[in-house]
């Protein structure tokens, strides 16, 4: 038989362990609640964290558009074999050095394979001012006239992308198609007072088809936008014209012998493609 007092006593201890139990529970979760952060484990067992990895970076692969403008000079030279700039029995020529402005545009595709090569499709063209005329020394009643017109060019492009795909340098060549105007003949009348005689000048108004050369380098700006500078030579525009004289009743010939030299700033937007 349990007596009253031996059960107060117990009841009494088992009381206090349980308080002491509850204060050490909330002293708990109050320091984890109020703890500062917790301190980072540099020890060698510690793994790092690996950093999300950077995107590709940009290349050259895609289509793009642009515009262009610059500077042109040719080299024109006009000769008659049968005195049609009033020559006895020799030979006259004339050269000439026309120069001006050049704008327009390039449209292409370039395809870049490995880290450094690109391949491209380039169609460009634009209107060109280079002109000039002329009076022969021997005679101030000859004269010789050039002027281009307009160019189109069509080029497949070969290039070595450099410095983490910021800089493109290529080189290009194809067709190219050159309006111009021949003009050569007689003028009546003294130089600076005088009309051209439809009866004796030769004009020779088309498009000529020949070859381009060139090349030229590309930086990009950024994944999309680019600027660059570029050199095409015009090659092969060669042509003859004839006219009738009728005054000497003979057909009188010219051969002239065309080519120019374009420099041009690009700034070009690549629309679809690689990054």
């Amino acid at each position: 038989m349990h007596h009253p007092l031996n059960t107060h006593v117990g009841f009494c201890f088992a009381r206090r362990a349980c308080v002491l139990l509850a204060c050490a529970a909330a002293l708990t979760i109050s320091g984890a609640l109020f703890a500062g952060p917790e301190t980072i484990n540099t020890g060698k067992n510690v793994k790092e964290v690996v950093a999300p990895p950077a995107p590709p970076p940009c290349n050259w692969t895609g289509f793009y558009f642009g515009a262009n403008g610059g500077y042109g000079w040719g080299d024109t030279t006009t000769s008659s074999p049968d005195e049609g700039f009033g020559a006895d029995e020799s030979v006259q020529s004339l050269s000439l050095d026309p120069d001006g402005g050049v704008v327009g545009g390039q449209l292409g595709f370039n395809w870049q394979f490995g880290n450094h090569f690109v391949v491209g499709l380039e169609a460009s063209g634009g209107r060109i001012g280079l002109q000039e005329s002329k009076f022969i020394d021997e005679d101030p009643d000859d004269f010789i006239h050039v002027h281009y017109k307009w160019y189109a060019l069509i080029t497949p492009r070969l290039g070595v992308s450099v410095l983490n795909n910021r800089l493109l340098l290529y080189a290009k060549g194809g067709v190219a198609f050159v309006n111009l105007e021949n003009h050569a003949g007689d003028l009546d009348g003294e130089v600076g007072h005088s009309h051209i005689d439809p009866t004796e000048n030769s004009k020779k108004d088309d498009t000529e088809v020949g070859w381009t050369v060139g090349g030229g380098l590309e930086v990009a700006l950024n994944c999309h936008w680019s600027i660059g500078v570029e050199y095409n030579y015009l090659g092969d525009l060669d042509r003859s014209s004839s006219h009738f004289n009728e005054n000497l009743g003979e057909t009188q010939h010219y051969h002239h012998d065309n080519d120019a030299h374009l420099v041009t700033a690009r700034l070009s937007y690549k629309f679809w493609g690689g990054r």
